[in-house]
């Protein structure tokens, strides 16, 4: 329910170079990743990933059009934390 508009907000933080960016971006990353791990995890303690026996329906739908909505929130999560430590680490040293 609140994923939309913190993604809004966090378009527009990149859109106008806003300080909150990386704050956003990282909590609307974490979010993402969570949610794709608990739909991997809840299906696969179902034990019926899919409803189709055909190994490609598996690698295709279930593995190929998820995969990117763990991996892209990840790696720029990844990017925002360290940019947000390396801010950190810049501030303590002034």
């Amino acid at each position: 329910m609140f994923l939309g508009p913190l993604c809004l907000l966090t378009f527009l933080a990149i859109v106008r170079d806003s300080p909150w960016m990386h704050p956003a971006r990282l909590l609307a990353c974490c979010c993402h990743v969570y949610g794709v791990l608990l739909y991997f995890v809840t299906a696969s303690l179902q034990h019926n990933i899919h409803c189709r026996p055909e190994p490609l329906y598996f690698w295709g739908y279930y593995v190929g059009c998820n995969l990117p909505w763990l991996l892209v929130p990840a790696v720029l999560g990844w990017r925002s934390a360290r940019a947000m430590a390396g801010a950190a680490e810049a501030r303590k040293f002034k």
